[in-house]
């Protein structure tokens, strides 16, 4: 993020999180334990990172994807993020491929047609003028939307 020094980790971590996928090669208890040997505060960019390539990429079935899904926890809002970001590319290429559509709805419980307009939805009265850079801004309002989705739909027992 030109001019941010200070979110640069941030954007390290979430790459970080997308190489993970790929080197467990999709293999959702093994990604869940990588990022488990990471500080905890860094979590929730990994798994944004997980999420989107993931969704993106591919690589796992329907109960692999459950099982990362549970894997997530609490950082299951970054997860869904990831996911809509992911969504929103593929259907702005206007190719999406089934493991995506799989992808969308288990990690984040909506269309990728959904997750294209909720991308849209959230940007579409700029972003102000805010401390954070506007890529934060705008993955801040994704997880916000669709944390607050998941947590309707899966309300804690």
């Amino acid at each position: 993020m030109a001019g941010r020094a200070d979110y640069f980790p941030r954007a390290v971590d979430q790459g970080i999180g997308r190489a993970l996928w790929f080197i467990h090669g999709g293999q959702s208890p093994d990604v869940a334990a990588a990022v488990g040997r990471f500080a905890t505060e860094r979590h929730a960019d990994l798994w944004s990172g997980v999420g989107l390539a993931a969704t993106f990429a591919g690589g796992s079935d329907a109960e692999g994807l459950a099982v990362l899904r549970r894997e997530a926890g609490a950082c299951l809002p970054q997860v869904a993020q990831g996911v809509v970001f992911a969504a929103k590319a593929r259907d702005f290429a206007g190719f999406v491929p089934p493991h995506t559509e799989l992808a969308t709805e288990i990690l984040a419980g909506i269309s990728v047609s959904a997750a294209a307009i909720l991308a849209d939805d959230v940007a579409a009265d700029g972003f102000g003028q805010s401390a954070e850079p506007d890529y934060e801004v705008w993955r801040q309002r994704v997880e916000a939307r669709v944390g607050a989705d998941l947590r309707l739909a899966n309300p804690p027992s």
